[in-house]
C-alpha cells in the first residue's frame, strides 16, 4: 500500500529581540506526516551570532534524526500507532549579551497513557553556550550551592513525595542539566516525573542571585546581570 508522507520546512517571520544586535528572529518549522509519522518541531534562527544559530540548529537535527529512528522502529514492528513529536520553543531571557531558550518536547510513545513531556535548554554568553558550571568560580561546588536550595524549597510542598523530591533533587549532574538565566536569578527546571508525580507536572525552582552571587564569576555577573 502507498503510504503518503509530507516533509514541509519553512520560516515564519516574528518580532524577537535583540541579542547583540537588532537581528530579526525567525521561528524554523520542521513538520511531516504520514500514515507512519507525526512530528512538529519549531525553533529560532536569525540571531546576529551565526554560531547560536548553529549550535540550535544541531540540536534540532539530532532531535529529528531520533524521531526518525523511532518511526522506523515503529513501522518494523507494524504498530498502529504512530509515535509523535511536537516541540516548540521559548526564549526565557534575553539580553544584549546574555540568552536562554527552552525547548518544551511532547512525545507520544507507542502504547503509552499520556504523552512524555519533557524541557531542554540552550544558555549563551555572547556567542559561547555555556553550562551550569561554566558560571562559578569553583566548578566543583555548583550543585553543593544549587542542589540544597532546590530541595529545600520543593520540600516544603506537602503534596509532593518527600523521597521523591530527596532523588530528583539529588547533587547529580543528570539532575541538574536544564536551567536558564533569570531577571532574579537562575531558574532551574525539573521534568515531569522528576521530583513529584505526572499530575503535578514540571517543577521550576529559582535560585535568588543573592544566594548565588559570592560563587559567580565577576565576568559572568557583568554580562549577564549587569553586576560588578
Amino acid at each position: 500500500m502507498n503510504k503518503l508522507c509530507v516533509l514541509t520546512v519553512y520560516f515564519i517571520v516574528g518580532v524577537g529581540l535583540p541579542l547583540i544586535s537588532n537581528a530579526d528572529i525567525k521561528t524554523a518549522v520542521i513538520k511531516h506526516e504520514s500514515l507512519c509519522d507525526d512530528t512538529h518541531i519549531k525553533y529560532p534562527q536569525g540571531f546576529a551570532h551565526a554560531h547560536i544559530n548553529k549550535i540550535i540548529k544541531a540540536y534540532i537535527l539530532t532531535l529529528n534524526q531520533t524521531q526518525k529512528a523511532r518511526i522506523l522502529a515503529c513501522k518494523n514492528s507494524q504498530s498502529k500507532l504512530k509515535p509523535s513529536l511536537y516541540a516548540e520553543y521559548e526564549i526565557t531571557y534575553q539580553t544584549p549579551r546574555a540568552l536562554s531558550v527552552v525547548f518544551h518536547l511532547s512525545r507520544f510513545q507507542t502504547n503509552a497513557a499520556h504523552p512524555n513531556n519533557t524541557v531542554h535548554t540552550l544558555n549563551f554568553i555572547d556567542d559561547k553556550q555555556v553550562q551550569l558550571a561554566d558560571l562559578m568560580t569553583s566548578p566543583s561546588q555548583t550543585l553543593r550551592i544549587i542542589a540544597p536550595y532546590c530541595q529545600q524549597k520543593l520540600l516544603k510542598n506537602d503534596d509532593f513525595d518527600q523521597a521523591w523530591v530527596k532523588k530528583g533533587t539529588a547533587s547529580l549532574p543528570k539532575n541538574y542539566t536544564n536551567w536558564t538565566f533569570d531577571d532574579n536569578g537562575l531558574a532551574i527546571l525539573f521534568d515531569t516525573y522528576q521530583v513529584a508525580a505526572y499530575v503535578f507536572g514540571p517543577q521550576t525552582v529559582v535560585v535568588p542571585y543573592t544566594t548565588l552571587n559570592p560563587y559567580l564569576k565577576n565576568s559572568v555577573k557583568k554580562r549577564v546581570w549587569n553586576q560588578r
